[in-house]
């Protein structure tokens, strides 16, 4: 769906509604909309970060490091294109991990680490959870790992807010509460967008919430 369409689709929820009167849709809804998503985005890095994921190979930049995507929003893991893993070190305590492969980070840059292993010279796969959509046309759309099927849950999210602010407290009552469905209906898909995962130890690196359990835990760790 576009801006325009969450737009039309969150007007059309009730004839009570003062649609354009009350918001103009080219600016302070398009704003709301930008807003939503951070909020969908801000649940999935808290829950399940895999589910949002995106990926994108960096060049070595001859000046001597990698610049990070520009949408990145949370870094995840680093590899070469022969899959060893990077770690990040502090810029304060560069020798964090002598024995790994490391870098560093400044600003929008990372750089190697100044210990043996680390890359140079070398391309790295960034995987990272990538900056909420921003809406700034009726024409944008959300970004393909967006999952559709939540659409709806924007177009009610939307309309409780043109509600709330055209003052109808009969359509916010029940527009509020199937937003809370919505937001449950989210954060069930969320803890079992990846039920089958296996993990290697028994304590995640990362747990996101107590409904996220791992179907088998493999290998030390108890």
């Amino acid at each position: 769906m576009t801006a325009a369409d969450y737009i039309t689709a969150a007007v059309a929820r009730s004839y009570r509604n003062l649609g354009d009167v009350g918001a103009d849709p080219t600016t302070e809804l398009l704003g709301v909309l930008t807003r939503l998503f951070a909020g969908y985005y801000a649940d999935a890095f808290d829950q399940n970060p895999a589910v949002l994921v995106k990926q994108a190979i960096v060049a070595w930049n001859v000046l001597g490091y990698w610049t990070k995507p520009t949408d990145q929003h949370a870094l995840y893991e680093l590899r070469t294109a022969t899959n060893l893993e990077v770690v990040v070190v502090p810029f304060s305590d560069k020798q964090a991990e002598v024995s790994e492969a490391a870098v560093y980070r400044l600003g929008n840059n990372y750089y190697p680490a100044g210990n043996a292993n680390d890359p140079s010279n070398v391309a790295l796969t960034f995987t990272y959870q990538p900056i909420p959509p921003a809406f700034t046309l009726t024409t944008d759309t959300p970004p393909p790992e967006w999952p559709a099927q939540f659409d709806q849950r924007v177009v009610t999210d939307l309309a409780w807010y043109l509600a709330s602010k055209d003052g109808r407290p009969e359509d916010v009552a029940v527009l509020e509460q199937e937003a809370q469905e919505w937001a449950r209906l989210w954060g069930r898909w969320l803890a079992a967008a990846d039920v089958n995962t296996v993990r290697r130890f028994s304590v995640p690196q990362q747990v996101a919430t107590p409904s996220v359990v791992p179907v088998g835990v493999r290998g030390g760790g108890g």
